[in-house]
């Protein structure tokens, strides 16, 4: 657990850092301010709404995918396989989530962020990455098997 939650912090961190340095707007920023970006290419709908509310911060890259994809590895590392079963379960929905692999559950995630109108496949990539070497970094650098 200290290994888990070491890496996804560190990987929370650069990624917020990174989201503010940036400062990318979110699809709800983007199309309903389009008349303010200088790009006479790009058309406002001051109606439109996502599916679900927006996240109060910047878009690029995506926080989700930065802690899970830090998780994902974590996880690779600490069981030295990527076969790994797990589920979650939702009190609000009453459904629960089954995953044969962390890799099937981020292919959901991205799907769903995407479908949520929140955020962008370009930017889920780019928050994956990000997660993934902090959590290869941190595996690599400490918690280190001792002989």
């Amino acid at each position: 657990m200290a290994m888990l939650w070491v890496t996804m912090a560190d990987a929370t961190i650069a990624c917020f850092e990174t989201k503010y340095f940036y400062e990318f707007w979110r699809p709800v920023s983007a199309i309903n301010l389009a008349d303010t970006d200088g790009n006479l290419a790009t058309l406002q709908d001051v109606t439109w709404t996502p599916s679900v509310p927006t996240p109060n911060h910047p878009e690029y890259p995506s926080a989700h995918m930065c802690v899970n994809g830090a998780a994902a590895i974590a996880m690779k590392y600490f069981f030295g396989t990527h076969l790994i079963n797990y589920s979650f379960s939702s009190t609000v929905t009453g459904t629960v989530r089954q995953y044969s692999r962390p890799d099937a559950f981020l292919a959901e995630t991205t799907e769903a962020r995407i479908l949520a109108e929140c955020t962008s496949a370009t930017r889920n990539l780019v928050g994956r990455e990000l997660g993934t070497s902090v959590g290869e970094w941190v595996a690599t650098n400490y918690f280190l098997k001792k002989d």
